[in-house]
């Protein structure tokens, strides 16, 4: 039951025009065992940083439960590299009543016994996202380094042996060099029995920011993979079941409207430490509230509730206001896209985002049908 501190603070969440708080995305360490050239977060080397202390993380947890929190995302860096990793999924599938209570890692560190211990929590409860930056080791290497794209195919048949591949999300990061590789992927996951396979573009942002190999795919690209979407029928057979590419889920969505512009304050993530963030892609530092290890989360999210009022507002503002909007098809669908993509790129949340051609490339097109599978 919601004490009348925490139905307060609710009721000032959206008498402030914002979205009460479903998932938070938590980072329980900044070390990682890889050096991913394309790091969001630009993780540390492991046993270069503390791990969060496993009491914080469990008081964050289940504080964030009380106030209504459905969902939960353990992440890092690595968050194997956390000697209480296991503890604290199984703190959140048991101890609170979170819906969905999600592990993120590269899976390279997963051995037989973390495996049998993810099989012995509730299935209705956890699920799992490891990563695949290819279809060949080649081009998934090129992003994590040498020998991780074996690594990876052995977790996901040991994942997909155990039982666990339905509860299990690939995670693509879409690039310019693994991008055609995209319906490769997809196969793979559906063949080692994954769940689906989700993509999403590359952030420059992090280490990949002055990157002149890790580039953002070219609309041809998209062009490319719409047309094999719509004319191969196996391959639209196997995507269907287990696929969600950005630019697909753009194509068959864009005379829809789009409902919920701006995450913010309804998808928080806090850092390893203890920043709390409007969202996962909107990693500002004067959006920032602090002290989020010391202090009740309901506290740092009354801070966060006058600084983050104006975001949904002026995310609702881009379509209207972007001239790139005007005219384009997709306007309502897009709403203007992501306003931390734009912040990141261009220092100014009103600018058009760095997908901007890659949408339009879908939202111009001509539907040219297909049989029914």
């Amino acid at each position: 039951m919601i004490s009348e501190n925490q139905k307060g603070l609710l009721d000032r969440i959206m008498d402030a025009g914002l979205k009460p708080p479903e998932q938070l995305t938590l980072m329980i360490t900044r070390g990682c065992n890889l050096n991913c050239r394309h790091c969001l977060l630009d993780c540390r080397p492991a046993g270069k940083t503390p791990p969060v202390n496993t009491d914080v993380v469990k008081r964050i947890v289940l504080e964030f439960f009380e106030i209504g929190g459905k969902g939960l995302v353990i992440t890092g860096g690595e968050p194997l590299i956390h000697p209480d990793w296991l503890k604290i999924l199984s703190f959140a599938c048991y101890e609170t009543g979170l819906r969905d209570v999600c592990l993120q890692t590269n899976a390279m560190l997963m051995n037989d016994d973390d495996i049998n211990s993810l099989q012995s929590l509730p299935a209705d409860r956890l699920s799992l996202q490891i990563s695949l930056e290819g279809a060949t080791p080649g081009t998934h290497d090129l992003v994590r380094g040498k020998g991780s794209f074996e690594a990876t195919m052995k977790t996901m048949a040991r994942l997909s042996a155990a039982g666990l591949g339905g509860r299990t999300t690939v995670a693509f990061t879409e690039m310019r060099h693994n991008y055609d590789e995209l319906p490769d992927a997809v196969g793979l996951v559906h063949t080692m029995g994954m769940g689906r396979l989700v993509s999403g573009t590359i952030v420059k942002g992090g280490r990949a920011m002055d990157s002149e190999t890790l580039l953002l795919p070219e609309p041809v690209q998209i062009r490319g993979l719409l047309d094999r979407y719509e004319q191969d029928h196996e391959f639209r057979r196997i995507y269907d079941a287990v696929g969600n590419i950005a630019a697909v889920e753009w194509f068959k969505g864009r005379e829809g409207l789009c409902d919920q512009p701006c995450t913010c304050i309804r998808m928080p993530f806090m850092d390893a430490e203890g920043h709390l963030f409007p969202c996962v892609m909107y990693l500002k530092d004067t959006l920032a509230i602090g002290h989020g290890h010391e202090r009740p989360l309901g506290a740092v999210i009354s801070d966060a509730i006058p600084l983050w009022a104006s975001l949904p507002k002026m995310s609702r503002r881009r379509s209207l206001l972007l001239n790139r909007c005007q005219g384009c098809p997709g306007r309502r669908h897009c709403a203007g896209g992501c306003m931390g993509r734009a912040d990141r790129n261009h220092g100014n949340a009103m600018s058009v985002e760095d997908r901007c051609d890659l949408r339009r490339e879908v939202y111009f097109r001509e539907p040219r049908g297909h049989e029914p599978v």
